[in-house]
């Protein structure tokens, strides 16, 4: 019985995608990232909302004692009209005062609204940017859990032709026992048996490692044991000219290229819009209270009023650095249109090589699955001839490597094919979706 003949935790291929996505810390920040920036694609960030402060003060004085010095050219007078020289008052005094205002202050310009645009379209830049990380993050998940089931499946066919070289070994010795069989022929049964047994614990070891591998990209225990589904269903109804169409509209690497190509175009908006005034505008609502010194006319006073002010700001020259900012984010234009060609023209060309490539896979696994059949066939006969005394043990071991061969080569081509079908996926935009 294999190592899997107990019962074990089968993990889907589903299930591998979330618990990744979940603890992968690329993906936590891409999300974070994203969140950001959506909190900042608002028009207050750019400037479309006015700013509205309310403020308020207040001072307090306490006099104990105070001394005041007559002015001879504007005497203080007695009450018999005297001229008072000095005065000492020795009683408290105190004084305050209070105030509050509401204002409201605010500038526009044109060039704002473009600057909302920038950052509604960073914000969805950011969100394909998580997505392209998201996709890469998928399509590692696939590839590494399809290599474990590779393995997997690769464990099971070296499994199986271990007990055929059992099986041959328990038939040498039965012949052996009733004198039709020799040493020779039970000995090299035994070495072909030893061989199998050290190409199954190899196998062993490349799938513990290969779990480990997809336990350390899923972010959870490296130890975690489970099994994987060895079962394929392939789609063999991809269509190259669906694929390309569907790849233009909705592949994330293009579509993150296109937004740096809008962003650079209201850049060039914003760059030139700098040239036009800017209506500055403000205003408070204001309320003050203070009393005042005992000896001036007015002891107490409190006004409550508004006041505003409105500018215009029109740009002359700058030292040519609107010109300058005009012609930069020109070339930025060019720039990002440049590279948006030169990523459509990279996603077209890696989906017809990856189309190629897949065409190629499932003719292989046509012609490997006749293969299998025929290595099949031919072990079955030799297997039949070698109990009847009728093959030899180098014949029996050379038909059953060949079974084992066939069977291994028709394994990995399945998973070739899979692997093309989630390259394919990738690149069409297709694989992110629903998530």
């Amino acid at each position: 019985m294999g190592q899997w003949g107990w019962a074990q935790e089968v993990l889907g291929l589903e299930d591998a995608i979330v618990t990744a996505l979940e603890n992968n810390y690329g993906v936590q920040i891409a999300k974070y990232n994203s969140e950001q920036a959506e909190i900042q694609s608002h028009p207050g960030a750019a400037g479309l909302y006015p700013s509205l402060n309310l403020s308020g003060g207040g001072n307090y004085n306490l006099t104990n004692r105070t001394k005041v010095s007559g002015n001879p050219a504007n005497p203080i007078l007695d009450a018999e009209g005297r001229p008072i020289e000095e005065f000492v008052f020795n009683e408290s005094i105190t004084t305050y005062g209070l105030n509050s205002a509401v204002g409201v202050t605010y500038a526009f310009g044109l060039g704002q609204l473009e600057s909302y645009k920038i950052l509604q379209t960073n914000a969805s830049l950011t969100k394909e940017n998580g997505l392209l990380i998201m996709e890469q993050t998928i399509a590692q998940i696939s590839a590494n859990y399809y290599q474990l089931a590779r393995l997997t499946k690769a464990y099971q066919l070296q499994e199986a032709s271990l007990e055929r070289s059992r099986q041959r070994l328990a038939f040498a010795q039965t012949q052996r026992e009733f004198g039709t069989g020799t040493e020779l022929a039970i000995l090299n049964a035994r070495v072909d048996v030893s061989t199998d047994s050290i190409n199954l614990l190899n196998a062993s070891l490349n799938i513990e490692n290969a779990r480990k591998d997809l336990n350390f990209l899923m972010g959870t225990e490296i130890e975690r044991q489970y099994q994987v589904n060895t079962d394929l269903e392939l789609n063999p109804d991809f269509n190259l000219d669906e694929l390309a169409t569907s790849a233009l509209a909705g592949n994330t690497s293009l579509k993150v290229a296109d937004y740096g190509r809008k962003v650079a175009e209201l850049n060039l908006r914003v760059a030139q819009k700098a040239r036009y005034p800017q209506l500055s505008v403000s205003g408070n609502y204001a309320y003050n209270f203070s009393t005042n010194f005992p000896f001036a006319q007015t002891l107490d006073q409190s006004t409550f009023g508004f006041a505003g002010n409105g500018s215009i700001s029109i740009p002359i020259f700058q030292g040519n650095q609107l010109k300058r900012n005009i012609q930069n984010a020109e070339v930025g234009i060019a720039n990002s249109r440049s590279q948006y060609k030169q990523t459509e023209q990279q996603v077209i060309r890696d989906l017809q090589k990856a189309y190629a490539t897949y065409q190629n896979s499932l003719r292989i696994l046509s012609l490997s699955q006749t293969s299998v059949r025929a290595a099949q066939a031919n072990f079955d006969r030799t297997k039949e001839a070698f109990e009847l005394g009728q093959s030899t043990n180098i014949a029996f071991r050379e038909a059953q490597l060949n079974l084992l061969r066939a069977e291994n080569q028709l394994n990995n081509v399945q998973f070739d094919v899979k692997s093309s079908e989630i390259e394919l996926m990738r690149l069409s935009g297709r694989l992110v979706e629903d998530r």
